[in-house]
Formats: structure tokens, sequence, C-alpha cells
């Protein structure tokens, strides 16, 4: 019996013996851990924080930027109109971008109004649409240069009146030009200018129009009434010839004819 309790008991001594070295393995672990911690505050530059997670309010990607309001546009318009009638140009194209008709077109008229009492200035303006291709004008802008170019016509700025015409995307503004020049046209007013010149550039022009403005009730007057230039045109480039009537053949020669 004596041999079996003593073989128990020296079980019992090893079991306790093994759990008391683990329990000072975690010790050890623990107190290393701590340590490590410790160590590694001490190591941070002076001003330096550890990441708390914890102590931030969620702010989205941008942080606090993300709660700025958003831009007054009615504000922002405000301005550009402004600016516009200062006499700043660069605005159409920033009123262009709004993608706004109605508000470009008030842009653009604000821009004319400036100019009512300085013609080099209007010519500035136009000469700014003109060479910025997707900038639309409007009729005001296009009878205006009409009325102009009627004044003093010539070759030089017939291209440039007629485009204009075109770019205020309205076939009635469009047509009222066509007209005005095929006049000045007849009349010997516009010098150097074919007939096949003038056709070609009625002709070109008219594409420049908007789809919309074509389709338009104007738009069909327009086709038709272009129709007509056309012929008229064409029949004007024939050799002067074939416009006159033949001459009458003398008295003998009409009777020998009818022999």
């Amino acid at each position: 019996m004596e041999a079996p309790l003593s073989k128990l008991i020296e079980e019992l001594l090893r079991l306790k013996l093994m759990i008391t070295i683990l329990i000072l393995i975690v010790l050890g672990l623990v107190v290393a851990g701590i340590g490590l911690a410790m160590f590694s505050n001490r190591q941070l530059p002076p001003g330096a924080s550890q990441f708390n997670f914890s102590g931030h309010s969620p702010e989205g990607l941008f942080g606090a930027e993300s709660c700025a309001s958003p831009p007054d546009p009615s504000l922002e318009r405000q301005t550009l109109f402004d600016r516009a009638a200062a006499g700043d140009h660069s605005t159409l194209t920033e009123a262009r971008a709004m993608r706004d008709a109605a508000f470009y077109d008030s842009v653009l008229n604000a821009l004319i109004e400036r100019t009512s009492s300085c013609q080099q200035d209007f010519d500035s303006l136009v000469r700014h649409v003109l060479d910025n291709g997707d900038l639309p004008a409007n009729a005001s802008m296009a009878e205006r240069a009409l009325a102009q170019y009627k004044a003093g016509p010539g070759r030089g700025g017939l291209a440039d009146t007629l485009h204009l015409a075109a770019l205020s995307d309205d076939a009635a503004i469009f047509e009222k030009a066509v007209e005005t020049i095929l006049q000045l046209w007849s009349e010997d007013r516009i010098p150097d200018v074919s007939s096949a010149v003038l056709l070609q550039l009625f002709e070109s022009e008219y594409w420049v129009l908007g789809a919309e403005a074509r389709r338009s009730g104007p738009g069909f007057t327009l086709r038709r009434r272009l129709a007509e230039v056309r012929r008229q045109l064409a029949a004007a480039a024939l050799p002067a010839s074939i416009h006159q009537k033949p001459e009458s053949l003398p008295e003998g020669l009409k009777e020998h004819s009818h022999e």
C-alpha cells in the first residue's frame, strides 16, 4: 500500500511543479508586454500621441470639409452678371459652361448694353465671340452688326456679319442677313464678290444654325428662300451672252430666209 501512495504523491508534486512553472511563464510574458509598452511610450517625440480611434468623431472621407455648405448658385450668378456689366468678356465662357441658355443670353446682353455708347467696344466684343468658336451670339448682337455692315458694306466684313447671324441660332435673323447682303450685292455695293462665292457663303453658314432652328417654322421659310436665292445667283453666274436676245436679221436676209 505504501508504494502506490508514495507514487501518487510523487505524481501530484510533479503536476504542481508544472503548473507553477506555467504560471511563472505567463506572468513573465505579461510583465514583458507591459514593459515594452512603457518603453514605446517613452520613445515618442514631444507632442506626439498614440492612435486613439475612440476619441474621434466620424467626419467622412474629407473630414471637416465635408460639412462645409455648398456655394450659393444665385450669388455666383449675380457675381458673374456684375462682372459682365463691367465689361469682362471672359464671363461668356463661364456662363456657357453653366449650360443655361437664358442666363447666357442675359450675360451677353449685359455686355452688349455696356457697349451702347462705344462702337469700338462693341467691335471688340464681336471679335471675342467670333474668335471663340463655341460662344453663341444672339439676335441683339447679330442685328446690330448687320445694321453696322449695311451702313458700310464691303468684302471685309461680309463673312463675319453672316457668321454672326448664324451664331444667333435664329433662322429669321439669318434670313434677314441673307436678304440684306443679297440686296447690297445686287446694288454693286459689295465689290469683288462673285455670285458663286456668295452662294457658297450662304449655304455653308446655313449649317451653323442648330438643328432645332433649321426645323422650326422660320427655318422652313429660310430653306425655301435659299432655294430661290440659289436659282437667282446661278442665273447671275451665266455668261452675259446667254441672257442677250438674238439680234434682228436685216430685211433682205429675212426675205431670203423665208425662201
